[in-house]
């Protein structure tokens, strides 16, 4: 994306997916942060209908120390993806066509 000016811009997409339910929940940010991690998980359990209990998110920095604290202080499983190792479940849960830099995959019970 370009800025008013012109410029090239980055943008960083977070993805969740409730597998239960296949809804699919998106927001961009401006970093690519622990911050933003944490404020698009907050924004996650507010949108979705039912209780969570385990969520899987890339092996990533930004889903580990105080992120991996915050979800696990609300009592939800956190369990870090290998995106190297196949996973025939995570595979139908992707978003096909969708560019995504970052994305975590919700799991409810």
């Amino acid at each position: 994306a370009r800025d008013k000016a012109g410029n090239w811009v980055r943008k960083f997409q977070y993805t969740a997916i409730d597998k239960r339910t296949r809804i699919k929940i998106y927001k961009v940010f401006k970093n690519h942060t622990e911050i933003n991690a944490v404020r698009f998980f907050n924004y996650v359990m507010k949108k979705l209908p039912s209780h969570t209990s385990v969520i899987e998110t890339l092996n990533d920095r930004e889903f580990q120390g105080w992120f991996h604290r915050h979800v696990e202080a609300l009592s939800i499983k956190h369990v870090l993806i290998d995106t190297n190792t196949p996973d025939p479940e995570r595979d139908k849960t992707s978003s096909s066509g969708t560019p995504v830099d970052e994305a975590y995959h919700q799991k409810a019970n």
